[in-house]
């Protein structure tokens, strides 16, 4: 089971890399902090959602989590939608009503 969540993780860690380099090409997302820890950071954040929805299943105080997680990117030069437009964390993968 280890070994299957560990695969699980890395392969989301990967994908999340992939667009965040992307976003960082582009320009729409700044270049200041490396991919790959920001990759692990949304999959600890990610993953930490799922365990306190677990616990307590308070959407308000969910995406009051998730407002202050995304303060770590550099909202002055990220440019999509606005945190609150994020509706729903599933499966380690965030939605966006945009």
């Amino acid at each position: 089971m280890a070994d299957r969540l560990r695969a699980t993780t890395r392969s989301i860690e990967g994908a999340l890399f992939d667009v965040i380099v992307q976003a960082q090409a582009s320009g729409r997302l700044s270049d200041g902090r490396g991919a790959a820890d920001l990759a692990r950071f949304l999959v600890t954040i990610m993953q930490g959602l799922r365990v306190m929805g677990a616990i307590d299943p308070d959407r308000k105080a969910l995406m009051a989590s998730v407002e202050v997680a995304l303060t770590c990117f550099d909202r002055a030069r990220v440019r999509g939608p606005p945190c609150h437009k994020i509706t729903k964390v599933r499966s380690g993968v965030l939605g966006s009503s945009a």
